[in-house]
């Protein structure tokens, strides 16, 4: 309380010096005074626009959980310093917080290419991978994290747990072993300890583990039937559930309850090309509008039947926090003559009215069919493209985003993949070996598949 009376005392005689704001502000921050230190860091920045005070009052936001705030202040000392790496790192952490993990990891990575030996950053960088369910790239990321920092224990505990997602759970017993020296007081990380050494085997350790984990922390419901289950299966490789980070007794959500790509296994290639095409004009359509870019009206995707077309639409949907609406072009065709053009025309109306909307048309040949192949006795289509390229064209402005697929993108009219319309198509084929590696972890979680070769099945 000295430092907040002698910085207040010379706020009285200089009430525009921005440091003493500045120093008055961490002094408050660190009482925990927090809107007496937003207000000081305020005025210091209002006196003294400079980086570090932008960036401490950022930092403050993200400590109070208001994200947005946050991600303005950090995006304020990047139009000024463009290359300041605790500016990027912050707006992950911003990003990280909206759950906008693709957006965190191009920032966070950003971060890291300025400053690649910020332990923090690959700390963060890893933290969002294992958000998405990416544990291979969560491990590398925790593993430099963890040689740059080695005093930090929660680099060791998370790289520990992205170990026991991907099965190795001899790496994961030494990474949790190294938290622990670090922070020995943590039942968290005993709970998982316990659960390395049981998908061993090793029942005895993994009774001490959990014993002492409940020894810290009593409420852990979770550890208890670990514990229970070790005993009664003492023998057996069957391994008790995972404390998932930072969730204290909960256990592992099931499959299929994760939303957004969370959910999606691999198609890292597919989901990059969605955040850069489709997540980000969405989410930051004052940026395409600084650089005079149209917003995109939609995507095509194409590719053999039962790759997952409709599920990354799906997907894709719950990222965006979008209604997803699915048609099938089947069931807007019609045998009455201009029937098909009204069917369209529905189709479009009912997306309007549920907007934002992620329309999803499959069987997008039997719609838009190519015109220079018609015959005379089916030139009534041509109309019903017509009226198709009407709505399209609109979808933007009325927050619709079209996603169509076709097993024949041969067979689509030209007309309909010109610039502003369907211009951007993605390859959706059968899921390649790491894809399929990590669908069968992501559907085999919390089953006793420690003797199981997920490589050669997936192979």
């Amino acid at each position: 309380m000295n430092g907040i009376k002698k910085y207040k005392k010379i706020l009285k005689e200089r009430p525009n010096d921005a440091e003493t704001h500045f120093k008055l502000a961490c002094e408050y921050r660190a009482l925990k005074f927090f809107p007496q230190a937003v207000h000081h860091f305020q005025e210091s920045v209002r006196l003294d626009p400079r980086a570090d005070t932008q960036n401490s009052l950022g930092s403050l936001f993200l400590e109070l959980k208001q994200y947005s705030e946050a991600h303005q202040r950090f995006s304020q000392t990047l139009k000024k310093h463009p290359d300041n790496a605790d500016a990027f790192n912050g707006l992950g952490e911003a990003h990280f917080g909206l759950k906008r993990y693709q957006e965190a990891i191009l920032h966070f990575s950003k971060a890291i290419e300025i400053r690649p030996n910020a332990g923090t950053y690959h700390y963060n960088l890893g933290k969002t991978h294992h958000r998405l369910g990416d544990y291979p790239q969560a491990i590398e990321r925790f593993k430099e994290s963890a040689r740059l920092d080695p005093a930090n224990a929660e680099a060791h505990f998370y790289l520990g747990f992205a170990y026991c997602k991907s099965l190795q759970y001899a790496k994961a017993v030494q990474e949790f072993q190294n938290a622990l020296q670090l922070d020995p007081k943590s039942a968290e990380t005993y709970g998982n300890l316990g659960y390395a050494h049981g998908a061993l085997g090793n029942y005895q350790e993994a009774i001490k583990a959990y014993k002492e984990a409940l020894r810290i922390n009593p409420n852990l419901s979770e550890v208890y039937k670990n514990l229970d289950e070790a005993y009664r299966k003492f023998g057996s490789h069957q391994p008790g559930r995972a404390i998932e980070p930072g969730k204290g007794p909960s256990s592992a959500p099931p499959v299929g309850d994760s939303k957004g790509f969370a959910n999606v296994a691999g198609m890292w290639e597919v989901k990059r090309i969605f955040f850069e095409e489709v997540i980000r004009p969405i989410r930051d359509p004052e940026l395409y509008k600084r650089f005079r870019l149209s917003m995109p009206n939609g995507i095509l995707l194409y590719g053999p039947p039962g790759c997952g077309k409709t599920f990354i639409a799906k997907k894709l949907a719950e990222e965006l926090g979008w209604h997803f609406m699915e048609v099938r072009g089947s069931t807007i065709g019609s045998t009455y003559i201009h029937g098909t053009v009204l069917a369209i025309s529905a189709v479009f109306k009912e997306a309007e009215k549920n907007a934002p909307t992620l329309l999803f048309i499959d069987e997008f040949e039997g719609i838009v069919p190519k015109r220079s192949d018609l015959s005379t006795a089916v030139q009534h289509k041509a109309e019903e493209v017509n009226e198709f390229l009407v709505h399209l064209n609109e979808c933007s402005r009325k927050k619709i985003f079209l996603i169509s697929a076709t097993n024949e993108p041969d067979k689509i009219d030209e007309a309909v993949r010109r610039p502003g319309r369907l211009d951007k198509m993605v390859y959706i084929g059968p899921p390649d070996l790491e894809a399929r590696i990590q669908a069968l972890k992501m559907y085999l979680q919390d089953r006793p598949v420690e003797n199981i070769d997920v490589l050669r099945f997936a192979r």
